[in-house]
């Protein structure tokens, strides 16, 4: 009742006088996410040295690594999630809500045999594999990585499909609570965790259970009562399950699943390049000024993720103005952001100092790096939002996939002759192609000119 109050009180701000109702959904979402993800970041951070303490670096860098490369799973919900977020905003802007129920029902249904079939794979193909070698791991450290895998991806397959979630809320533009239920899950990893140090001895297994079972318990909570109160009308059902309308899910849902395997492959296999080339070590120094730097792409998200669904609306209701002044908008906060990112990178070796103490040392060409992917990141996401509310994904697949092609090996002979930082460097050169080439399409098509491949 007092967050109902509250919303109120924000509603008839000055702030928010006179807003359209898209923009003020837009600017609820950012204010509230603020807080909650502010709190995120906070527990991320002091996450780091809890965890790095309680195991070790290089346990540390495994950790990151297992959890990056599971995380390349979650393209095989072959862009149902998405697919069901556009398609959901599309019905309640043209006010069509008749088959809302069968979508959320049969996205489920289609994830839940997704994940059950990428357990059972992954649960024989692991045998005959050592997972030792393929991850660099010393036989001195004597860990059964086998068993800490198969019961991450247990726990990932499970939150794989509750993840539907997230895309039924952001298709609401109801952000927020998707920022709340990701904050409540890593407050009680960061209490557990902390008990852990006092009492337990370090265990990689242990850290596991409860980075990843923490998330989805809360994730479990949280479905279970939402689609009972305020998401009712979307609850998933057996059945309204209709596998006819899974075709419509894929229409756009099968090129962001290609576009998802090709992001995966640009950003997610750092940790295993670096861990290749550089040992698993060099994961957990790349990884300091990554989670330092990525304070920027996190509040840039928070300001981001509402307009993925108000740019749907917009454009199925054909506000072309509203685009155009808020793309300005975004445009003046990525500014104000990447001035925020060179204050932080001047005072960095200080920050990690107070962070991590003398734990890592983190080189001044590394954090350098950082910045200016980060600035080259935020620009090009900026602009993908945009494509991906509007479907306009066609020529962000091509592009995209290129650049993951072209990204591994110019990330894997960068970092062998330049360090992490020639790792960095190689995701930046690619990310400003991208960003080059989607800024582009985004004039063509709010001029109403793109044609051929530029409006796909």
């Amino acid at each position: 009742m007092q967050l109902i109050k509250v919303l109120k009180k924000i509603r008839s701000s000055k702030f928010f006088k006179n807003d359209h109702e898209r923009t003020f959904l837009i600017k609820k979402n950012i204010f509230i996410s603020l807080f909650l993800k502010g709190g995120s970041v906070i527990i991320t951070f002091l996450l780091v040295p809890i965890t790095i303490n309680y195991i070790d670096s290089v346990q540390y860098g495994i950790w990151l690594t297992i959890s990056s490369m599971i995380y390349w799973i979650s393209v095989f919900d072959i862009g149902i999630g998405n697919g069901l977020k556009n398609e959901i905003a599309r019905s309640i802007a043209v006010k069509d809500e008749s088959n809302l129920k069968i979508f959320v029902s049969t996205s489920y249904a289609v994830l839940a045999i997704i994940a059950m079939f990428i357990f059972t794979i992954f649960y024989f193909v692991s045998f005959f594999f050592n997972w030792d070698n393929v991850l660099n791991i010393s036989s001195k450290l004597n860990i059964n990585i086998r068993l800490i895998l198969l019961l991450f991806i247990g726990f990932f397959c499970l939150q794989f499909v509750l993840q539907l979630l997230d895309a039924v809320i952001s298709a609401i533009q109801q952000v927020f609570m998707s920022s709340l239920i990701l904050f409540i899950g890593q407050l009680i990893a960061l209490i557990i965790i902390y008990i852990l140090t006092l009492f337990v001895p370090g265990s990689l297994l242990l850290l596991v259970v409860v980075m990843a079972g923490s998330p989805l318990l809360v994730s479990i909570v949280a479905t279970i009562y939402l689609y009972n109160t305020k998401l009712k009308k979307f609850a998933p059902s057996f059945h309204n399950i209709e596998t006819k309308h899974i075709r419509n899910l894929l229409n756009v849902g099968g090129s962001f699943f290609f576009i998802q395997i090709a992001a995966m492959i640009l950003i997610y296999t750092d940790n295993f390049i670096i861990t290749r080339v550089l040992g698993p070590g060099a994961v957990t120094i790349y990884y300091i000024p990554f989670r330092l730097f990525s304070i920027i792409s996190v509040l840039f998200s928070i300001i981001i993720i509402p307009y993925w669904s108000a740019f749907t609306d917009a454009y199925s209701t054909k506000d072309i103005n509203w685009i155009r002044k808020n793309i300005k908008k975004l445009r003046m906060i990525w500014l104000f952001l990447s001035i925020f990112g060179i204050v932080i990178f001047i005072f960095s070796n200080f920050l990690y100092k107070v962070w991590i103490h003398d734990a890592v040392f983190i080189p001044v060409s590394l954090s350098f790096s950082m910045l200016l992917y980060v600035m080259v990141y935020t620009w090009q996401t900026l602009h993908v939002y945009f494509l991906n509310g509007i479907g306009k994904i066609r020529l962000q697949l091509i592009v995209v996939i290129i650049g993951a092609v072209i990204n591994i090996p110019l990330s894997v002979y960068l970092g062998t002759n330049f360090g992490l930082p020639g790792i960095v460097y190689a995701n930046t050169i690619v990310f400003l192609i991208m960003s080059v080439i989607f800024t582009i399409q985004y004039y063509k098509i709010v001029n109403q000119n793109a044609v051929r491949i530029w409006s796909k």
